[in-house]
């Protein structure tokens, strides 16, 4: 940690990484955190009801010391009048998330190369553009269709299938792309992301998760029995959906493979998730645990979208095989963001109250390497009573969300040596820097 003079645009521009993470002090509680990476995180330390807490600003150079200083300003002004700026930034940014979820959308899929649709969206919708009269006859799916719509189409950022177009994008060596191209990449755009509300379905139920998105759960829509059916559907339609596409029968198959591979996986994850408290694990299991569900769920699913991408591309072996990787650890430094944000006291409180157990994440994998075995159990009491709240849980939540941002860091360094000045592997870093800024 360094203390002392302030900081200076010229001083920010000279820190220089270094094995562990380092803290670069300026006034009232503002710092610049510097990854191992390269990476430099702007944080305010203060002071709520007694309790230390910190708020993310940003990241240099996207935001300068101006800018963060007016920020911290911004925040100390809201602690004067009695509020946590850390709640009135969860309350703002739940209050706009649609508003920003399209504006997303419609920044990142500016480049032609990786547009996804018209209006730079996936196109989702069921009635109107994927269903014939021959398939619904007299409206007799509707019930199925009209809740799946609606569900589907609430507004994401869409990060599964704009891996689809990175990947080829990289492996298509930037070239124009073809009608064909065009029109089953758009289809595998809105493949993984129908994969992904079916799985998201499931997951509210097993959750006991009342909301998605701001809206009703599709459970509570329809009712439990009929949600898990549709979710089903939802994995097994789009394929279906594919063969009218006419891909080389080569490509077909292969795209099968990658998918029922994936799937496989991911349910052997989801079990792990389901399978295991883990607040009455040791230790030593927890670590293997966490990174189990980890790697099996959201990793799969996210090595499954890159390699998609690659294999309508074109792309050899090698390159199938480092864009499989990346996509992996992509998703599941994602998981480990989302972890990071997600074990609060409120979460155990809930998790305790309706009878549920305490997940794998990414926090207790690293509560499982940085704490002695007398803390890992005093962590663990503290969080089955629904309480959560005590120091470790602090320590431990900050380690791991430095781990997160040194892994993403990491995986993007190994992506860009691997295909250097492609225009494709920027786009990516902008798409890494977002997420873990809309993961704070």
């Amino acid at each position: 940690m360094e203390k002392g003079r302030v900081l200076t645009e010229a001083r920010i521009k000279s820190l220089k990484p270094s094995e562990k993470p380092k803290k670069v002090f300026d006034r009232h509680g503002l710092y610049l955190e510097v990854s191992p990476g390269g990476g430099k995180w702007w944080r305010l330390k203060y002071r709520f009801h007694g309790k230390e807490k910190r708020l993310s600003l940003g990241v240099y150079p996207k935001v300068k010391l101006k800018e963060a200083r007016e920020q911290r300003d911004e925040m100390r002004n809201l602690l004067r009048r009695g509020l946590d700026p850390s709640l009135v930034r969860q309350k703002s940014r739940k209050t706009a998330s649609s508003s920003q979820a399209l504006s997303f959308e419609r920044d990142y899929f500016r480049d032609p190369m990786i547009e996804l649709s018209l209006q730079g969206k996936v196109d989702l919708s069921f009635l109107k553009q994927w269903t014939t009269p021959k398939e619904n006859p007299a409206g007799l799916l509707d019930p199925l269709l009209q809740p799946l719509d609606e569900f589907v189409t609430r507004p994401g950022k869409h990060i599964r299938a704009s891996l689809v177009y990175i990947s080829f994008s990289i492996s298509a060596a930037n070239r124009e792309l073809s009608v064909r191209d065009r029109t089953i990449l758009r289809h595998l755009a809105s493949w993984v992301e129908w994969l992904h509300g079916g799985s998201l379905v499931i997951d509210d139920i097993q959750d006991r998760a009342d909301s998605r998105r701001g809206r009703p759960a599709l459970h509570s829509l329809m009712g439990q029995a009929s949600a898990i059916n549709a979710a089903n559907w939802l994995y097994f339609w789009p394929t279906q959906r594919f063969r009218a596409l006419k891909v080389p029968q080569g490509v077909e198959l292969e795209l099968y493979r990658i998918y029922h591979e994936t799937m496989t996986l991911a349910h052997f994850g989801q079990s792990v998730d389901l399978g295991y408290d883990l607040c009455r694990v040791s230790r030593e299991q927890a670590h293997s645990i966490s990174m189990a569900a980890i790697g099996l769920k959201t990793g799969a699913l996210m090595g499954m979208c890159a390699e998609l991408g690659a294999v309508v591309a074109g792309a050899d072996s090698r390159t199938r095989k480092t864009l499989l990787e990346f996509g992996r650890e992509f998703g599941a430094s994602l998981q480990m963001f989302n972890d990071v944000k997600d074990f609060t006291p409120e979460s155990f409180q809930a998790s305790v109250e309706s009878g549920g157990v305490i997940r794998p994440s990414w926090v207790w994998a690293t509560a499982s390497r940085i704490l002695e075995d007398d803390e890992f159990k005093t962590l663990q009491e503290g969080i089955a009573s629904g309480a959560g709240e005590c120091r470790l849980r602090d320590r431990v939540v900050a380690e791991a969300r430095i781990g997160a941002e040194s892994r993403m860091q990491d995986n993007l360094k190994l992506l860009e040596s691997r295909f250097k000045n492609d225009p494709a592997v920027t786009r990516v870093k902008e798409l890494a820097t977002k997420l873990m800024e809309a993961y704070r």
